[in-house]
């Protein structure tokens, strides 16, 4: 870790912390973790349990007899209400129900009769790491503190596999550290009161695509209000993306109905055929009371600007870097209007979006549409016929696909209709390397990622309800985004003061 990692403190927004038992041994981790600045919440007994950095804004805490509880990150839960739920708490699965139905952005922490239990988001946006420092488990929000304790380096398989894009699923859970733990999005790390067992406990699944859009868009309503209004709800001031798409749009009619006063931000498009003012200003005239920010299109960076100037904490490699001074050039101005935070449609099409790949199980249920909407895709994507029916003859699960892959990292890219109707995007480049993170052929690796293809392709998520509807690879893989490091760092400068 350099020098400017263990100095750095957290900005708005982008807490960070380190989680011990209540036990002298990892109170001694915890003091030899403890930098200048850092800030420590502590068990009933003094000894250490939280040590980090965040704002009192971005932290809720509560005790009832042996249990406490902490909550840090954007949740509208308030100490007493937190109480309440720590005077009910009789065992850490109880927590399970209150992670799930709390709307907003966050990491629960729970202490109960000596034992621990750290959870971050299902979406994966806030992870848990966890290893053994000085014969105790220590969790953490940021691996490369766990790994700056053990004085341990970077995987290099790991950061092979980080060069591939997109980075197949699950691949892309497991840490860029060695002798890192990763917690999967869905479990909560439980620590006993050894301080020496930890297991991961399963407190979320996705849920069997059984609802029809009918029924289910109420729900992704419900919940993209819910998610706005936790940010919204104090008033202020709060700044908006507004593109005209159906992303960023809807997030700003939501914010519109808050307390907050809100300012809309539109970048028009360099080319001259971009629509995306005409549809901004068209939703601009249905929102009376929100401030319109129209930008002057020729002021805004290109891709790639000022690359080699980015210092960002992050501790893993990842593409948004590459367009981040045109997201974050408006910010400034946008502050000082007197906006305390910026909501973008980030992650809208990751939730809306829908593969192709979904053809293979409409052509075994309804084969007429399936045709009928196939022979549209051909002539979109000029796939040939007999290419589109290997495609979609292809049977294999995904974990069988990963593991095939592997083996294929040298080979020529697949053809567009073999990745379009597929599990996922190619691995390959036509050089005969993996391809860099932009897509683009890259340097040949020095040790191929083939063996941890191998290795997860027990542990690939296979689809339980139809092996013949990819949803874990189109939409952890096949999009070509997971919510890692892009969209931490999208909430980190998200926090426009």
């Amino acid at each position: 870790m350099t020098e400017l990692h263990e100095s750095a403190g957290a900005g708005p927004g982008d807490a960070h912390f380190t989680v011990f038992t209540d036990r002298e041994d990892a109170a001694a981790v915890a003091r030899s973790l403890s930098l200048p600045g850092t800030r420590i919440l502590k068990h009933a007994s003094g000894r250490p349990w939280l040590v980090g950095q965040w704002h009192d804004q971005e932290i809720v805490t509560a005790r009832a007899g042996h249990t406490a509880l902490a909550v840090i990150g954007c949740c509208p839960i308030d100490a007493a209400e937190l109480e309440r739920h720590a005077a009910r708490l009789r065992d850490l699965s109880g927590l399970d129900a209150l992670a799930r139905s709390l709307p907003g952005s966050f990491h629960l922490v729970a202490a109960l009769d000596g034992r621990l239990r750290v959870q971050g988001t299902a979406s994966g946006l806030r992870l848990v790491f966890h290893t053994r420092v000085g014969g105790t488990q220590v969790a953490a929000t940021r691996a490369d503190v766990l790994a700056a304790a053990l004085g341990t380096g970077p995987d290099e398989e790991q950061l092979a596999v980080r060069l591939l894009w997109p980075v197949p699923h699950p691949l892309a859970e497991a840490p860029m550290w060695r002798d890192i733990t990763a917690v999967s999005p869905y479990d909560a790390l439980i620590v006993a009161a050894d301080g020496r067992t930890v297991r991961h406990s399963r407190w979320w699944t996705p849920p069997e695509p059984v609802r029809t859009l009918a029924d289910g868009a109420p729900l992704v309503r419900e919940a993209l209000a819910e998610a706005v209004d936790a940010r919204t709800r104090q008033g202020g001031v709060v700044s908006c993306d507004l593109s005209g798409g159906l992303d960023s749009t809807s997030v700003c009619f939501l914010a519109a109905r808050s307390p907050a006063r809100v300012v809309a931000s539109t970048w028009p498009g360099r080319d001259p055929a971009d629509t995306d003012l005409y549809w901004a200003e068209q939703a601009a005239r249905s929102l009376p009371d929100v401030e319109h920010v129209v930008w002057d299109a020729g002021a805004s960076p290109l891709v790639y600007d000022n690359l080699l100037g980015i210092d960002d904490l992050l501790d893993e490699p990842t593409i948004g870097v590459m367009d981040r001074s045109r997201v974050l050039h408006h910010l400034p101005a946008l502050a000082e209007r007197g906006s305390r935070l910026h909501l973008t449609g980030i992650g809208g099409d990751h939730v809306a979006w829908c593969s192709e790949a979904y053809y293979h199980r409409l052509l075994r249920t309804r084969p007429l549409l399936a045709v009928r909407q196939l022979r549209g895709f051909r002539a979109l994507w000029q796939w040939p016929l007999a290419d589109t029916a290997r495609a979609l003859a292809d049977s294999r699960p995904y974990g069988k696909w990963l593991a095939d892959s592997g083996g294929h990292l040298r080979d020529p890219v697949p053809t567009s209709v073999s990745t379009g109707l597929g599990w996922g995007m190619p691995l390959a480049s036509s050089t005969g390397s993996p391809p860099t993170p932009n897509g683009r052929p890259g340097g040949r690796c020095a040790r191929p990622p083939r063996t941890r293809f191998r290795s997860t392709r027990t542990a690939a998520c296979t689809p339980t309800s139809n092996r013949f509807f990819p949803v874990p690879a189109s939409s952890a893989s096949g999009t070509g985004w997971r919510p890692g490091p892009e969209c931490r760092w999208h909430r980190r400068s998200s926090t426009t003061g």
